[in-house]
């Protein structure tokens, strides 16, 4: 499965598990984030569907896991929830 990017080629890509409320909690998140900057778009797989590339550059140990990706790179990734202040302040940081 490809990766659709947007124009700006920016991702939010949500890894996740199936009934995993903490990945609903971590999508809801990221849309509230997203009305406020429409850069980037997200995408949401469960992880028996992640693309190989990605597999070969991260490693799965927990869920949710979340990648920035712009061009195909991936500019930084965590597992779990945080706060919307603390992923607004990661994406600030990279430049997302």
């Amino acid at each position: 499965m490809m990766l659709k990017m947007n124009s700006s080629n920016k991702v939010v890509y949500i890894i996740t598990t199936i009934k995993c409320s903490a990945c609903k909690c971590m999508e809801y998140i990221l849309k509230e984030i997203q009305k406020d900057n429409s850069t980037f778009t997200i995408t949401t797989t469960d992880f028996h569907d992640v693309p190989e590339w990605i597999k070969n550059n991260i490693i799965l140990t927990d869920f949710p896991t979340v990648l920035f990706i712009d061009n195909e790179v991936i500019k930084y990734y965590f597992t779990g929830t945080l706060p919307r202040k603390k992923v607004v302040e990661i994406m600030n940081d990279i430049n997302f």
